[in-house]
């Protein structure tokens, strides 16, 4: 099964489905995306807010269980635009808060701004690989 994230939409998937998600034409906008395999969960949102990623967070973990480097997160898109910028710093900061200091929550990609990063990409659910559409 093939879903496409729009801006301002998020879905998760259990980890294990036959699952990619898509994202097309990003330029200035961002996409998440969210892989714990121990929670069984996997997930790609585009653009979204802090309520969407605190959203995720409880969906992906509704124990609240603290492990350090439980849920991956990648960051991709964006450019050099103030308001791309601004929204790279607010989802960072929003991550951290939201981590509250237990390293659960792990950034391991951060190809965002002027970093080289595909215009359009495809989620593995199953394995957490990203591709250049």
């Amino acid at each position: 099964m093939e879903i496409e994230i729009k801006s301002g939409q998020y879905e998760m998937v259990a980890v294990g489905e036959d699952t990619t998600m898509i994202t097309k034409d990003l330029n200035d906008e961002v996409v998440l995306t969210f892989f714990a395999f121990k929670l069984g969960f996997s997930g790609m949102g585009r653009n979204i807010n802090e309520s969407q990623l605190s959203e995720i967070l409880n969906k992906i973990n509704p124990n609240n269980i603290k492990e350090e480097g439980l849920i991956k997160i990648r960051l991709v898109g964006g450019d050099t635009s103030d308001a791309s910028t601004k929204y790279i710093g607010d989802i960072v900061e929003s991550i951290k808060k939201l981590d509250n200091g237990t390293n659960s929550l792990e950034i391991i990609s951060f190809d965002v701004g002027e970093r080289i990063h595909p215009n359009s990409i495809r989620f593995n659910c199953y394995h957490n690989g990203i591709y250049s559409l």
